[in-house]
């Protein structure tokens, strides 16, 4: 679950990013409400951070996408050298 920045389009840089610190009080403290978590209509996710290479991103009612990366890495053919 992922909480959200509200109305994110209509906010300059500044208010962005103390809203984005309001919720990750919120979250670190448990006081985050349902509210904090709907509202939004797309969503990125990474489960790469999780060791995952696939994962099933299920989109909630009124949303319209989930974007999903995951680990990001060189293709194989185009890796820098590794020295041991």
């Amino acid at each position: 679950m992922v909480p959200c920045v509200k109305n994110a389009d209509t906010l300059d840089f500044r208010s962005f990013v103390l809203a984005y610190e309001e919720l990750v009080r919120k979250v670190h403290s448990n006081k985050a409400t349902p509210d904090d978590f709907s509202g939004t209509t797309v969503s990125l996710t990474n489960p790469g951070t999780l060791g995952t290479a696939q994962s099933v991103p299920r989109l909630m009612p009124g949303q319209g996408a989930i974007i999903g990366v995951g680990a990001l890495a060189y293709p194989p053919a185009s890796r820098p050298p590794t020295h041991a």
